[in-house]
């Protein structure tokens, strides 16, 4: 009922939708999940996580949860190709430090702690980590290994950059 009267508001306005998505505000409790299980290997126990996956649309979406809650959640638009890891890194490393500049606003201290899981391929592992230049608890994984993390299923993914198919999955 709330889609069709946003459509149909959108509709009377004369604007014309080229496409449409969900934001994937319900990925707080994967996020957490995600955190929960990454600390059981690691000992770390973060109030903060940073999940950050760039979807197939080209949108690196960013979801910040504290104590498992949803704090915020960003999508920006980047370099969407494999072929050059180091610029991708960039681009990644670019937006994470904005969002970083937000949490202070939502009462984030470095004594919190947190972790940070990107999903990327590992060919862009060493020079995404190389421009993370604050403290957290870093793990970057492909799309399959964090469905492993998860237990759940995506099937073979023949991208695994992409981080939409948990979304979905989960």
């Amino acid at each position: 009922e709330y889609m069709s009267k946003t459509l149909n508001v959108v509709r009377g306005a004369h604007t014309p939708v080229v496409g449409f998505s969900l934001l994937p505000v319900e990925s707080s409790s994967m996020v957490h999940a995600v955190s929960k299980r990454l600390s059981k290997n690691s000992g770390s126990n973060s109030i903060w996580t940073v999940f950050v996956g760039q979807h197939r649309s080209g949108g690196l979406r960013q979801i910040v949860t504290k104590n498992g809650e949803l704090a915020l959640t960003r999508i920006t638009p980047i370099l969407d190709t494999d072929s050059d890891p180091e610029a991708w890194a960039s681009d990644v490393a670019s937006e994470l430090k904005g969002t970083m500049s937000y949490l202070s606003r939502f009462g984030y201290d470095p004594s919190d702690g947190l972790d940070v899981v990107i999903i990327a391929n590992h060919s862009a592992k060493d020079a995404i980590t190389s421009r993370i230049d604050f403290e957290c608890n870093l793990t970057i994984m492909t799309a399959g290994e964090a469905a492993n993390l998860l237990d759940i299923k995506v099937g073979r993914q023949e991208e695994q950059r992409y981080a939409d198919v948990i979304h979905v999955a989960w």
